[in-house]
């Protein structure tokens, strides 16, 4: 499934957003064509499975929509969906979806989710087998992490959050959160390393 980011907003755009669809909840959608892309990279990087993000993302805007008028705006609107997304994810029950390992362990995260490195195109055939074989290195290492660990990488990286936003979703300080992701980007560059 492709996803594209061309309609990431800023808070402002989606403030106004939210109050024209708590006015006209027709209005809803402009809300989730914009952050769509980013619910569903966050719930494919969870879930390893494409089916299974479609199917979260819909009730991850479903909830949203719903709730909206509880929304109280003190956060970014980004951070409350995700909110929401990891709570599904966080809620299912052992066994449910088609790579849906049991609670407490996440599948390891697809390093193809993250926009960052998805593959280059013109590259050279030595070049892409390199990078290839650098990204399963770093997805065997990945795959090491914790659950909490590896969902802290996919907020960041899949989802493309910031640090403050990611503290909304996780229920953390920024500086907490801050601290947490460069001692694990630290940790994971040293085994790289050393591999």
């Amino acid at each position: 499934m492709l996803v594209s980011d061309a309609n990431v907003a800023t808070d402002d755009d989606d403030r106004a957003e939210i109050q024209a669809a708590m006015q006209d909840p027709g209005r809803f959608d402009a809300l989730y064509r914009r952050h769509y892309a980013r619910v569903w990279r966050y719930l494919r990087a969870c879930t390893a499975d494409d089916g299974d993000a479609s199917d979260l993302a819909q009730q991850t805007f479903l909830q949203a929509f719903q709730a909206l008028p509880n929304f109280r705006g003190s956060g970014s609107f980004i951070g409350w969906l995700m909110r929401i997304a990891r709570n599904l994810v966080l809620s299912r029950p052992a066994g449910v979806g088609a790579d849906h390992p049991p609670r407490g362990r996440a599948p390891a995260l697809s390093l193809e989710d993250v926009p960052e490195l998805a593959a280059h195109s013109g590259a050279t055939p030595e070049a892409a087998y390199l990078r290839r074989e650098a990204l399963e290195r770093l997805a065997a290492l990945v795959a090491t992490l914790t659950t909490a660990q590896r969902d802290l990488l996919s907020l960041r990286f899949a989802a493309d959050l910031t640090i403050p936003q990611i503290a909304v979703v996780i229920g953390k300080k920024p500086e907490a959160v801050k601290k947490q992701l460069q001692r694990l980007l630290h940790s994971l560059k040293e085994r790289y390393d050393e591999a």
